[in-house]
């Protein structure tokens, strides 16, 4: 049995519809798009990543609160 093929159809199924999903009132459903881009290997949620969005999350928060303190 060919897992490779079957593993690629269901991310492409789960990311067609999401996309369905978010063009219809089923919208909680769009988050099948990044479940599938996940299956298919697209390394949207890894760790590095969440990391690296994190740290550029608390560097602008840092700079923003910054500014902020130096208007007042």
């Amino acid at each position: 049995m060919d897992y490779k093929f079957w593993r690629n159809a269901l991310g492409g199924l789960l990311m067609v519809l999401g996309v369905f999903a978010l063009l219809t009132p089923f919208t909680p459903g769009s988050l099948l798009i990044f479940v599938g881009a996940e299956i298919l290997g697209i390394k949207l949620l890894t760790r590095a990543n969440l990391i690296l969005f994190y740290e550029k999350v608390k560097e602008r928060l840092a700079r923003w609160l910054e500014r902020r303190e130096d208007g007042q």
